[in-house]
């Protein structure tokens, strides 16, 4: 199994060096070494999650199987050279993408080398910026040809929900299936778990947003504050940055800013990065910044549940098995919560008096049932898809809870490619 990654997804020595493998700093306390991590991310460390999905998913060969940076090893060796050496040595390519069907995307690599695979090609996860209010998407004729391509060859022409499958198919692309995001069914019993939590009173709550740099909290925190005041002061509240930190130019911070070990940035450097004119009545919760997937996971274990309106950060709680409400402003965040009826809030409809409304009503009985049939439903359409696909999944089966529709177990196993060892996730 090829995974293709995006080039930032890896950081690759300059020469090719074989059998040395190459490495980013994995534990750094300082912001040099932060902002190294961060921009193996693609400068956002929400992507660490939706990456690591599709190999977590999938049983395939660990020997035989690898990443790949398109860009970056088309330019230290050659697209024909990638291209015959994919078919040579791989059954299957899987493309784990997100929110690339934009005006701006250049797809000239991506499309090259799907042209000349002969081998089956998966791609999970398409999503769209935005829909456009009249017309259809004006795309780069590079990315319009990689999505003919996935349209005419590809065994699964994945998108993110509804939205961007209707989008592509008035433009002609009528193979796009949603599908939902990859990151939904990693870890399926632990999001097939979640219960109401005890608002009442609850230990911790766990956050993430998109905080306003030394300009005051901005609309969005203030309105993400409205949803945790009620809980200030009687729990423990858990921010978690995604990309806000790295805003702006600056490289310098005092020592000990940062602990590496819990992961805690200091109170003062955040009061002053993100809040020197917040306003006494704005929530400043405790802020975290994780270089890895799984202490981020186990750090969301530790919470009663999250509110915020960082889709991932849902996701991630949700896999450490804990509810999540998602705040939307967008057609990205709508669309991913839409897909597996992830209990959300419009961002437009958070008030100061009505939010404790909002979140019980949210993180209600009634919400979580509707949240646990609809991802059910979901869940089993994805892997039905993948086994159709000639693809192995890592779990055989799942356990749903009685008001949720039974999941059959693994199918169409005989049609794989083959492939005999599980990668031990």
């Amino acid at each position: 199994m090829l995974f293709l990654r995006p080039y930032h997804a890896h950081n690759f020595l300059s020469l090719v060096r074989p059998l040395f493998l190459p490495t980013v700093p994995a534990n750094p306390a300082d912001l040099p070494g932060l902002q190294a991590v961060h921009a193996s991310s693609g400068h956002n460390v929400g992507n660490f999650i939706h990456t690591e999905a599709m190999p977590t998913i999938l049983r395939f060969d660990p020997g035989g199987s690898a990443t790949l940076s398109l860009s970056r090893t088309v330019r230290l060796r050659n697209m024909r050279w990638l291209v015959d050496v994919t078919n040579a040595e791989f059954d299957m390519v899987v493309f784990s993408a997100a929110n690339f069907v934009r005006p701006e995307t250049d797809f000239t690599h991506e499309a090259k080398f799907f042209e000349g695979l002969k081998i089956p090609a998966v791609l999970v996860g398409a999503g769209i910026q935005e829909v456009p209010e009249t017309g259809t998407l004006a795309l780069k004729p590079s990315l319009q040809r990689f999505l003919e391509i996935a349209n005419a060859n590809f065994s699964i022409f994945g998108t993110r929900g509804t939205r961007t499958a209707e989008v592509l198919h008035d433009m002609g692309l009528t193979r796009a299936e949603p599908l939902g995001c990859p990151s939904f069914y990693a870890f399926p019993r632990k999001m097939l778990s979640v219960v109401p939590p005890d608002l009442e009173a609850p230990a911790s709550v766990l956050t993430a947003g998109h905080a306003s740099r030394r300009g005051g909290p901005g609309a969005r925190y203030e309105t993400l504050s409205h949803l945790l005041r009620p809980f200030a002061g009687r729990a423990r509240i858990d921010y978690v940055i995604q990309n806000e930190m790295f805003f702006g130019k600056e490289t310098e911070a005092a020592d000990g800013f940062y602990d590496p070990v819990t992961k805690e940035l200091a109170p003062d450097w955040v009061r002053a990065r993100f809040f020197s004119a917040a306003g006494p009545d704005t929530v400043v919760p405790r802020m975290h910044f994780f270089t890895d997937t799984s202490s981020w996971r186990m750090f969301a274990a530790q919470h009663d549940f999250y509110v915020g309106d960082r889709i991932h950060g849902a996701v991630i709680a949700l896999q450490a098995g804990r509810p999540a409400v998602v705040v939307h402003n967008d057609t990205r965040v709508h669309e991913l919560a839409e897909c597996i009826g992830l209990p959300g809030i419009a961002l437009r409809d958070v008030t100061r008096d009505g939010a404790a409304a909002l979140l019980a009503e949210a993180l209600g009985v009634d919400s979580l049932a509707r949240f646990r049939r609809r991802y059910a439903g979901a869940l089993a359409g994805f892997r039905q898809r993948l086994t159709e696909a000639g693809l192995l999944l890592e779990q055989s089966g799942v356990a749903v809870p009685p008001d949720g529709p039974a999941i059959g177990a693994r199918a169409a196993a005989e049609r794989s490619l083959g492939v005999q060892a599980a990668n031990g996730s």
